[in-house]
């Protein structure tokens, strides 16, 4: 996906992006996806280069939400995200 749809994405109503600018942070281990269902049962999507898994196992869908609210704590906030993809798009299109 490139810069100018991240841009028109995140300016769009109910979408949020957030960069993460650091190297090194605890989402390099994998993709991962977390859904909870409207009765509350939380599940987890974990994504490998040659396969993905889904699990209900509570220890690892509650690692992976510590994980997902330690990305969110270092990303930058949505509209400084916004603005950290322009600037990127007009540097790299120079």
């Amino acid at each position: 996906m490139d810069a100018p749809i991240l841009i028109d994405l995140a300016q769009r109503p109910g979408v949020t992006i957030q960069v993460i600018t650091d190297t090194t942070h605890c989402g390099l281990s994998g993709a991962f996806y977390l859904a909870e269902t409207k009765s509350g049962h939380r599940v987890a999507y974990l994504e490998t280069a040659a396969d993905g898994t889904t699990t209900e196992e509570s220890e690892v869908v509650l690692d992976l939400e510590l994980r997902f609210s330690t990305l969110m704590t270092v990303a930058l906030r949505a509209r400084e995200s916004l603005t950290f993809l322009e600037r990127m798009l007009d540097e790299w299109t120079d």
